[in-house]
């Protein structure tokens, strides 16, 4: 079977130097070309040699690498994170002319870890006080995680609640917490991968509910099985719970 061609986008990246090495070493595919920016003139035709699109950019770029592909009739997997209300929307429209996979995470271990956490906040309910504590490295540039608000989004959903109800740490004269409260504490340093720690904090004990990613390999293989299955879906917005359904 000819294998499925791929052309990376962020070849420069830390996670698109990692998605290069297992396309590479998979023979489920081969490397199209790669694309950035500064090669953008260039290494436009990169895209059009390609079967899909992969890319791990920035959250204000993914949404003009969605319309390229969509120009070229190209399939796109996007490991991007902080993605704004406004710019997943834009996503969304551009997957009615191309499928396209997003998610914050790629690990198979952390979607059983978000069924995981809504399933506790519902068991529990409001007397378990709900705070998320997410760790990596110093030069992650968005905060917190998509997938601390993954977390928090599937702890909230099954209280009932909205990001209204979302604190981002806590700093002076806070008061007594409030039952339906849900916090995020981002942590940055050294080269940790990335760490997620959900706690449920009750009168008599404790549930924590933790996630550590030991290799980025994980997201890169993560990337590559959605890309496998991504060929052969129709035009839409598609995630891990697709992927795994």
């Amino acid at each position: 079977m000819k294998p499925i061609s791929i052309c990376v986008i962020g070849p420069n990246g830390r996670m698109g130097k990692q998605i290069i090495a297992a396309v590479q070493s998979d023979a489920r595919f081969a490397l199209a070309g790669t694309l950035s920016r500064a090669s953008l003139a260039n290494d436009k035709q990169n895209i059009s040699k390609s079967d899909l699109v992969i890319e791990f950019t920035r959250a204000e770029s993914t949404g003009d690498w969605a319309k390229l592909c969509a120009e070229y009739k190209k399939p796109l997997v996007s490991g991007t994170t902080g993605l704004s209300d406004a710019q997943f929307t834009s996503l969304r429209e551009v997957a009615k002319t191309i499928p396209i996979f997003h998610a914050n995470n790629m690990s198979k271990g952390v979607f059983v870890a978000q069924q995981l956490v809504a399933q506790a906040s519902r068991l529990l309910g409001a007397g378990y006080a709900v705070e998320i504590i997410e760790t990596h490295h110093a030069k992650k540039v968005d905060a917190p995680s998509g997938t601390a608000l993954n977390l928090a989004k599937a702890a909230a959903d099954a209280r009932g609640l909205d990001k209204s109800k979302y604190i981002y740490g806590r700093e002076g004269q806070t008061g007594a917490r409030p039952a339906d409260q849900i916090a995020i504490h981002a942590l940055r340093g050294g080269d940790v991968i990335g760490e997620h720690h959900v706690h449920f904090l009750g009168s008599y004990e404790r549930l924590e509910i933790t996630h550590r990613a030991l290799n980025r390999e994980l997201f890169a293989r993560g990337a590559l099985d959605a890309a496998h299955w991504l060929l052969k879906q129709k035009p839409s917005l598609y995630g891990m719970a697709d992927l795994l359904a």
